[in-house]
């Protein structure tokens, strides 16, 4: 009987494989061309981070161009694109430097193009809008990053100024270069206010209702003099009892 995980082990082999391949290709190309010095104008970064399925190299081809007195023509497309891919994989724990022939290609060039690839979309934006152009990727992501930071700074004072305009109204109104306060519009917004209060001022509400209640007491008992009541053939007025006085 097969085993149902032998397709997937399978998939992730000839994964690695093209990983480790296309690496050994890029350490190949940049230790080339670093030798050289050749492909250093600026119109190469276009090539450089020009997105690709693969990083196709010969260098069997580049030497024989070498030797001819020129620079490798069929230059190949995506170099930091397809290093950022290959960066990106190893952070997600796919494969390591070493195991897929990176090892000697610098940590730098590896961390930038990783920024890259990650942020592609924002790079190639910036790449696009200037004027005199990038010759080379670490240029290019110095001035991502200062974008990125600009960014977050703008976007920090607009909460810091929102956040202290927010606090300066709370509880006032203004009219003219007068604050008064936003007196409350309901019986539940007085219970809120009243809670917040008791609890700033560190007051029992129990001792506040208390006291609510007493008050409420004492005026209908001021409300109830000068009435009177009548039970059976006894009026009660004015707290004084009189026996017989009912008028009917």
């Amino acid at each position: 009987m097969k085993n149902p995980n032998n397709k997937s082990e399978i998939a992730k082999n000839d994964n690695i494989k093209t990983l480790i391949a296309e690496g050994n290709n890029i350490a190949k190309f940049l230790k080339e061309r670093d030798r050289t010095e050749f492909n250093r104008s600026k119109g190469m970064l276009n090539v450089d981070v020009s997105p690709s399925e693969m990083f196709d190299f010969d260098l069997t081809l580049a030497k024989q161009e070498k030797k001819l007195g020129n620079d490798y023509k069929a230059k190949p497309v995506g170099v930091w694109f397809r290093l950022g891919f290959l960066a990106h994989q190893i952070s997600k724990g796919v494969c390591d430097k070493n195991s897929i022939g990176l090892r000697s290609v610098d940590k730098r060039r590896i961390s930038e193009a990783k920024i890259f690839w990650e942020n592609q979309t924002e790079c190639l934006a910036i790449h696009k809008a200037s004027k005199k152009g990038f010759s080379s990727l670490s240029a290019l992501i110095k001035a991502f990053n200062a974008s990125k930071k600009a960014i977050t700074e703008e976007a920090s004072t607009e909460d810091t100024s929102s956040s202290e305009a927010k606090q300066s109204d709370v509880g006032q109104t203004t009219e003219g270069n007068k604050a008064t306060p936003t007196l409350p519009k309901s019986a539940k917004e007085v219970l809120e206010l009243l809670k917040v209060t008791c609890d700033r001022s560190n007051i029992p509400l129990s001792e506040v209702l208390e006291l609510l209640l007493e008050e409420e007491a004492n005026k209908l008992k001021e409300t109830s003099k000068g009435s009177f009541q009548v039970i059976g053939k006894t009026v009660i007025h004015d707290n004084k009892v009189a026996v017989n006085d009912c008028p009917f």
